[in-house]
């Protein structure tokens, strides 16, 4: 078992360069730290770090366990903070969000928990769109919304909310522009943008359902799609709910019988009290009390 201790000395070897740098800065002399890397190294089978005249340098292992060092003590920092502000009587916790998942959503979640007694507090976590259950477990949320299927993921559970439909976001002058609706069919052919990390989904349903679509390109905004879009350069593969209706330059048109699920994903570690404040002010802003009634229509 490595010591906490330990990775507190390593980040600040690695961040100083230097052993006498990194020995003042942690208010130690230079032999104790010195000990303590070698026997880091010691535990695990591993150099760290290389000497040199004018200090230290990280080794390829060192760099890797700089990272997850770093990641390591932010996560416990954040878990200490809300210990304390439990027992201070305090309440807060940390809502992640990825992409447009569920952004109509949130400032309604947020005022919800402000209006409870005591208030509870929330601080926002942005999480990549690709491996968004992988960041929700290191950067410590309690909550977040997330597109994918109810159900357990690791120890993160998640509860579908609604559907969301489909929509196709093309520019002015696309032959498809004044449809009222199209179905999902209606990608063939077609060069379709995506926002960052949606290209995965994209590719996956496009074999799945033998779609046809002829290239997948991700842009980083959702700005950027629709600049792309608005340019001729492809049409758009967004939920309903992105916010594009203020574009002139592009339309949105339904795809028939395609949604997909938006879910509410919770730490074990959130009280009931709490996710029952967030599930029931998420469940009126999308006009129903009772989520899983959605999740089953």
């Amino acid at each position: 078992m490595i010591e906490f201790q330990h990775l507190v000395y390593f980040v600040a070897v690695a961040e100083e360069g230097s052993i006498r740098a990194a020995a003042h800065r942690l208010h130690l002399t230079q032999p104790p730290l010195s000990r303590h890397m070698r026997a880091l190294e010691k535990r695990l089978g591993v150099q760290l770090l290389t000497r040199t005249p004018r200090g230290v340098l990280l080794t390829p292992a060192g760099e890797v366990l700089l990272v997850e060092a770093r990641e390591t003590l932010s996560r416990l920092g954040h878990s200490l903070e809300r210990v304390q502000r439990a027992a201070l009587g305090v309440r807060r916790i940390r809502f992640g969000y990825a992409g447009t998942a569920g952004t109509d959503l949130i400032p309604g979640v947020i005022a919800a928990l402000a209006r409870q007694s005591p208030a509870i507090d929330v601080e926002l976590a942005e999480l990549p769109v690709e491996k968004t259950l992988t960041a929700f477990a290191r950067l410590s949320c309690d909550a977040a919304f997330v597109r994918r299927p109810a159900g357990v993921d690791g120890n993160i559970l998640c509860e579908t909310l609604r559907l969301e439909r489909t929509v196709m976001v093309t520019p002015l002058t696309h032959r498809r522009a004044a449809a009222r609706a199209v179905d999902v069919n209606a990608f063939a052919g077609e060069d379709v943008i995506v926002t960052r990390g949606g290209r995965d989904m994209l590719v996956e349903a496009n074999e799945r359902l033998q779609l046809g679509i002829r290239s997948v390109t991700e842009a980083s905004t959702i700005p950027a799609v629709l600049g792309l879009i608005a340019s001729g350069r492809g049409v758009g593969w967004m939920a309903e709910t992105t916010p594009v209706l203020h574009h002139h330059d592009v339309v949105s048109i339904p795809v028939n019988a395609y949604t997909t699920p938006l879910a509410l994903a919770w730490s074990p570690a959130l009280s009931e009290t709490v996710r029952a404040v967030i599930r029931s002010a998420a469940a009126a802003l999308v006009g129903s009390d009772e989520p899983d009634s959605i999740a089953h229509a």
